[in-house]
């Protein structure tokens, strides 16, 4: 289970009221998980580029992010949410 929240520790805090799902989903579907590491992937390298200084780089992994976020969200609303 430490992995599971490891993985999902960022999306916590964009979706703090979803933790049960997202949890729940990422133990259940491959292709949730793959949108996990593609946010997680995105997300630090916003970091990388945020400290080296580089606005497009960071435009664009902003723009990836958004995009994650949206997919990620679009699943969590095929479920029905559950108390954390």
């Amino acid at each position: 289970m430490g992995h599971v929240i490891d993985e999902t520790a960022g999306l916590l805090l964009k979706f703090p009221d979803r933790g049960s799902d997202l949890r729940r989903l990422y133990m259940a579907s491959e292709s949730f998980r793959d949108l996990v590491r593609d946010f997680n992937d995105a997300n630090a390298a916003l970091v990388i580029w945020t400290a080296n200084g580089n606005a497009d780089r960071q435009r664009e992994y902003k723009a990836t992010l958004k995009e994650l976020e949206n997919a990620i969200l679009d699943m969590l609303r095929q479920r029905p949410a559950r108390d954390n």
